[in-house]
């Protein structure tokens, strides 16, 4: 995708209101509430976004409805290659992008 088509995409009208529930369903897994939060304010005009603070939530918060995970790699506890193997078991062709976590 040129950039040129990523500004005419993000140009286009984004549902408000009613049309909201119209959004595509996202999740988020991200232990640092700094990043969830930074997350749903870019993601939130196009996508419904669930926040979830840990693996355990974010494997429970993927449903049928969900179009896409975004899922931080290092947390405490369970990581986000467990909660990625555990999505995979009941949903596997929801796609899942991985955030690299610096050092």
């Amino acid at each position: 995708m040129s950039f040129n088509e990523l500004d005419e995409l993000l140009a286009e009208d984004v549902p408000s209101g009613p049309d909201a529930e119209q959004l595509p369903l996202l999740v988020v897994v991200d232990d640092d509430a700094t990043i969830r939060k930074s997350l749903q304010a870019v993601l939130s005009p196009r996508y419904r976004v669930v926040l979830c603070a840990s693996a355990r939530d974010g494997v429970a918060a993927v449903t049928e409805e969900v179009c896409a995970v975004i899922l931080d790699v290092k947390m405490k506890g369970y990581d986000g290659f467990w909660a990625c193997n555990e999505i995979r078991k009941s949903h596997p062709d929801v796609p899942i992008s991985t955030r690299p976590t610096r050092t």
